[in-house]
């Protein structure tokens, strides 16, 4: 990094922080309700970083192959929208393992309104996604809903949404994130902390204010080896911001 702009080098360092604290909050949902993935080859997986990787002798002598439970993708439109007439996009004919619900499912349609969610769209991806041999899913925290942004008339680029892009509330983001751990605790197993925040229509805000979300993520998940942990872990920091 030697010779960088120092506002180059300081968004620099903030990009790779979200993506170990991304890795970290990974590694704590996976403990959530005692949950591992299972594999096709019988191995159990806690994390991206674990031992005994078959991958191993791939990496070092360049021979074999590489298992498909390796791989994932992100699927637009999987299920149908019936407020759209753009058809459901399908599974490809090869088998993947890990889905990434961006595109497919935000914050700003999972709760349109503060307090009124709609489960609907995320239950059919899941179901469609398993039935196609998804093990793994990975929600990437972003698309805030204008009701909960802290710049609600931003247009945020191309985005649909209004303020989608800026900094949330705390206090509904806290709300969501606890509704949504305890609907999807063993099922929704990585979580990403944002999408491309580099680029102004996904992440507008500061990046103060991209570590302040993502530390209060990390501090809050590693409590949350059930809902109801995660629950209190939250009341006590509502009870102290106020």
């Amino acid at each position: 990094m030697r010779g960088l702009h120092p506002r180059v080098k300081t968004n620099y360092c903030v990009r790779l922080m979200l993506v170990l604290v991304g890795f970290a909050i990974s590694a704590a949902l996976i403990s959530c309700g005692g949950l591992v993935s299972s594999r096709p080859n019988g191995s159990a997986i806690a994390g991206f970083g674990y031992t005994g990787s078959p991958l191993a002798d791939v990496f070092a002598t360049g021979k074999g192959f590489t298992s498909d439970a390796y791989f994932g993708m992100t699927i637009h439109r999987p299920v149908s929208d019936p407020t759209s007439s753009r058809a459901a996009v399908p599974f490809p004919p090869f088998p993947i393992h890990t889905f990434r619900l961006w595109d497919a499912v935000g914050w700003e349609m999972l709760e349109p309104a503060n307090g009124q969610y709609d489960w609907i769209t995320i239950a059919g991806t899941i179901a469609t996604a398993r039935q196609n041999g998804v093990i793994d899913f990975v929600f990437t925290l972003g698309y805030v809903p204008t009701w909960a942004s802290t710049n609600p008339t931003d247009r945020c680029g191309y985005a649909n949404v209004l303020g989608s892009c800026d900094a949330p509330d705390m206090r509904a983001f806290d709300d969501f994130t606890t509704q949504f751990v305890r609907r999807y605790c063993g099922v929704v197993q990585y979580f990403g902390t944002w999408n491309e925040p580099n680029l102004n229509y996904f992440w507008n805000g500061t990046d103060a204010q991209l570590l302040a979300i993502a530390g209060f993520v990390e501090g809050s998940f590693p409590f949350s080896q059930n809902a109801t942990a995660l629950t209190k872990r939250n009341g006590r920091a509502r009870q102290a911001a106020a």
